[in-house]
């Protein structure tokens, strides 16, 4: 099923869809590969600059998706409904001025907030707003190059930042939305990225580097341990189940994928997930991992490992550019957000 919403008209084109937050796990038919059930899509979304980083996060009762040009952009979102109707401006509300390369939105802890990495990669700055992108509030700008997905987590009862520039990671700890200064460092080689996610009660951070992978478990935001790797992770992306991890990153070969503990993961141990392969994306949805890259074409590719580790995938009609696509979980069920030539679009994967 096909939506396309402009400023005039939605038009359903074929097919049938499930809408709305109804907290009903669904049900994925082992061995059978994914569909594209559902597409919605925003052709009123059309930034003059498509190579732009993209994020999206799931709020009470509606979705935010945020994104910024890498080439010193403003910070913009658009809010959807559980219907995937859109509630705010239709080509998107500017939530901040421009001067960032990378930035990501995120609710957590009750709040709506925003990570943003500044032009020339010397400061990232985290802000809080409400629910329709307004009362924009700056609370913190550490010195740092890049910022995760999601850029806040907590590890034991902490609410952490992690960033990471030429000297290593930092993790700035949060308290009453205020940042007074790094909990935790970690020194490395110069960083090109991080990724991060929660493992149960502690957070686990990886950033690959020039000569490199680093890894490190946090139990809060001042006690954890790090490791190293001399394989690349570059681009990675992490995801947990239980007390492991599942690692996907870029090789000069394609996109690799890697499961083990966080304390001992290696990108060394990877295996190959798609040959030519970039841009990949990972998440759990509670019984299984799904897994998205951009094949040699630039379409997204999506699907998960049955249980006999066989991939088993679809591709999609959309092209996005490297950052400016997300695989998330949504009422408990995968989907791709993305932008790219034909606009804003949102696709729903399930096994017929």
């Amino acid at each position: 099923m096909v939506h396309r919403a402009t400023l005039l008209s939605v038009v359903v084109v074929a097919g049938c869809g499930r809408l709305g937050f109804d907290g009903v796990p669904p049900v994925v038919h082992e061995g059978v590969e994914p569909a594209a059930c559902s597409t919605y899509q925003w052709t009123t979304v059309a930034p003059p600059d498509r190579d732009l980083d993209l994020s999206i996060t799931t709020m009470p009762s509606s979705i935010a998706v945020g994104w910024v040009a890498h080439a010193d952009g403003a910070l913009f979102g658009t809010m959807l409904a559980p219907d995937w109707s859109m509630t705010t401006d239709p080509s998107g509300t500017m939530i901040k001025t421009g001067g960032w390369v990378d930035a990501s939105v995120q609710y957590i802890d009750g709040q709506l907030v925003a990570g943003e990495a500044e032009t020339g990669r010397g400061a990232v700055k985290y802000d809080t707003m409400d629910g329709a992108f307004a009362n924009d509030s700056e609370f913190g700008c550490p010195t740092a190059s890049y910022l995760p997905k999601p850029p806040m987590l907590h590890a034991g009862g902490d609410l952490i930042a992690p960033t990471v520039s030429d000297t290593g990671l930092s993790v700035w700890q949060i308290t009453g939305w205020s940042i007074t200064g790094a909990a935790t460092t970690a020194p490395s080689s110069p960083a090109t990225g991080v990724a991060a996610t929660e493992v149960g009660t502690e957070a686990f951070i990886v950033w690959p580097t020039v000569d490199g992978c680093n890894m490190m478990t946090l139990q809060n935001a001042m006690t954890g341990t790090s490791h190293a790797s001399a394989a690349s992770c570059d681009a990675p992306r992490v995801a947990a189940s239980g007390p492991s991890v599942a690692l996907v990153y870029e090789t000069a070969a394609g996109v690799a994928i890697v499961r083990d503990d966080p304390t001992t993961i290696d990108p060394a141990n990877g295996t190959m997930l798609a040959a030519g392969a970039t841009s990949p994306r990972i998440v759990f949805d509670g019984v299984r991992y799904w897994t998205s890259y951009l094949d040699a074409s630039g379409a997204v590719v999506v699907g998960y490992q049955d249980t006999n580790g066989v991939l088993r995938s679809t591709q999609l009609a959309t092209k996005p550019r490297h950052d400016a696509y997300e695989l998330a979980i949504v009422d408990h069920e995968p989907w791709i957000v993305g932008l790219d030539a034909s606009g804003l679009a949102a696709t729903r994967l399930c096994t017929p």
